[in-house]
């Protein structure tokens, strides 16, 4: 699949929101919204869904094991067939300026160099496996052609960990294998003894919010100008038109609409202090929200700013909206989501210092960082801080890999998270599509087609079969990217009827 990061595309979104859109181009006619048109009926949700009663934490079980591993091969894998497996935490012993070193503990372990290269890399690693019913476990190894890989497991359970079994893997297995695997097994009651570790998992009412991007506006709207939709036509057109989003009957419409989908609410893409998207929180969104009994939280994306910027902007979001009754809070905290190239940007330190400066100003957040798939492509060690500092964890786009792969990653992200004891939410998607307008801006083109909605199905599958505290969509109308779930001209109803129906097979 086309590894290209369309998130990247609201950058260029952010710029134009900025101003007044100079030399727009022709748009296609479209009736715009009738504001006395009635929005649907909808059993109001609670705003936000109750966080802050005591609830009997859930338990999930899971072996624990300490796994050493030694090679002088340029890439090795550790593959537990069968089996949900998430690294909580590892050390390199030996070999950390191996050129090219890269570690991934998610959901396989891959450790990778330079090719060719024969450095001795020592790492050791504190693995969680989720429980599995089958007597014995079958343990794959891989490695390049050159060098050696040995394995050390021991049973973790307890205090202190008991080796169990070394496995070893040097020259060539298959030649006909492209990951030169050598099998092994190991008991299931080996892994068991001392007995499972039990995780507390926190318990949530389960939750629906769509992503919600509030920087669409037109000449004959509130704004009196265009903004967006002029710049990146998308590929298909919204059922109500091209729409203003300071216009209160919109946004009640839409949120009616999301209602009926069974939503609870929304994530607002916010991109800084008397931003575009602010002034359309404030004025419009939040307000309407309330009537509405329609949770809201924001989605910090204002990349670009450094530790402090972010620190006031927290502050910011916390003191100005926090206290709504439809802004979504746990334990009396705002919710937060903090968007990837914000979170990877900085460091554990720079964190470190945002959370300080809140706690110092007598303020705090239930923050939710975006991240996973960063940690997936680039090695995951690095981003250790996302599961030690924020208080859950998500991803944006699930769509550059394969649903079938989605399983996976988001079945170890959901036991590391609940090793961590933090929460886990999984995303969904229908599809993707800039074609309308990236190839002419110079832009790569992605296009993830919805296959009549069989894509949106099977990620929900996927999501579902993480047990995620939360389910989020990509997204409620980012029309641009082509993501969208609110009603078009061309799609009608058919994503947000069937999105009503997945979230019913979720919540029952």
């Amino acid at each position: 699949m086309n590894s290209v990061q369309p998130r990247l595309i609201s950058l260029i979104l952010c710029i134009s929101l900025g101003a007044a859109c100079q030399g727009a181009s022709v748009l296609p006619t479209v009736q715009p919204f009738d504001e006395d048109r009635p929005a649907p009926t909808a059993t109001p949700t609670s705003i936000p869904p109750a966080y802050d009663e005591a609830s009997q934490p859930a338990e999930v079980s899971a072996y624990r094991m300490k796994l050493r591993l030694t090679t002088t091969s340029d890439w090795t894998r550790v593959i537990f067939e069968g089996a949900t497996m998430a690294v909580t935490g590892q050390e390199i012993i030996e070999g950390s300026d191996a050129p090219e070193l890269k570690i991934l503990g998610l959901p396989e372990i891959v450790l990778s160099k330079q090719g060719l290269d024969q450095t001795k890399v020592v790492v050791e690693f504190e693995v969680y496996l989720a429980e599995v019913e089958a007597a014995s476990l079958r343990i794959a190894i891989g490695k390049g052609h050159i060098g050696s890989t040995t394995v050390e497991l021991s049973n973790f359970n307890q205090d202190q960990p008991h080796e169990l079994t070394t496995l070893n893997h040097s020259g060539v297995a298959n030649p006909n294998d492209p990951l030169n695997r050598r099998f092994f097994s190991i008991s299931t009651q080996a892994l068991a003894e001392g007995g499972a570790r039990r995780l507390s998992v926190r318990s949530y009412p389960k939750t629906v919010l769509a992503f919600y991007y509030p920087w669409y506006a037109t000449p004959e709207g509130p704004t009196g100008e265009w903004r967006v939709w002029d710049v990146y036509p998308p590929i298909r057109t919204p059922l109500l038109g091209f729409y203003d989003v300071y216009n209160p009957a919109t946004v009640a419409r839409q949120i009616g609409d999301a209602q009926t989908a069974g939503i609870d609410g929304f994530i607002v893409s916010w991109w800084g202090i008397d931003h575009f998207t602010d002034r359309a929180l404030r004025q419009t969104i939040l307000p309407v929200a309330e009537q509405e009994r329609f949770a809201v939280t924001i989605y910090y994306e204002n990349y670009g700013q450094n530790r402090e910027q972010i620190a006031r902007d927290f502050a910011y979001i916390s003191e100005e909206y926090g206290q709504s009754p439809a802004f979504m809070r746990v334990d009396g905290r705002p919710v937060l989501f903090v968007y990837d190239m914000v979170t990877t940007a900085f460091n554990k330190d720079d964190w470190d210092f945002v959370f300080q400066r809140l706690d110092a100003q007598g303020l705090d957040c239930f923050c939710i960082a975006d991240g996973l798939v960063a940690a997936y492509n680039r090695g995951d060690a690095q981003y250790s801080y996302l599961f030690d500092l924020f208080q859950g964890v998500h991803t944006y786009f699930p769509l550059d890999s394969s649903p079938e792969f989605l399983y996976q990653l988001y079945a170890s992200n959901a036991l590391k998270a609940a090793a961590k004891g933090i929460l886990f939410a999984a995303t969904v998607s229908p599809g993707f599509d800039n074609s309308s307008w990236a190839p002419a801006d110079g832009k790569a083109e992605l296009v993830v087609d919805r296959n009549g909605g069989q894509l949106y199905r099977q990620i929900w599958e996927a999501a579902i079969a993480s047990n995620p505290q939360w389910i989020l969509i990509t997204s409620f109308n980012e029309w641009p990217e082509g993501t969208e779930i609110e009603p078009s001209r061309e799609f009608g109803q058919q994503y947000l009827q069937l999105t009503s129906e997945l979230v019913a097979v979720w919540k029952r």
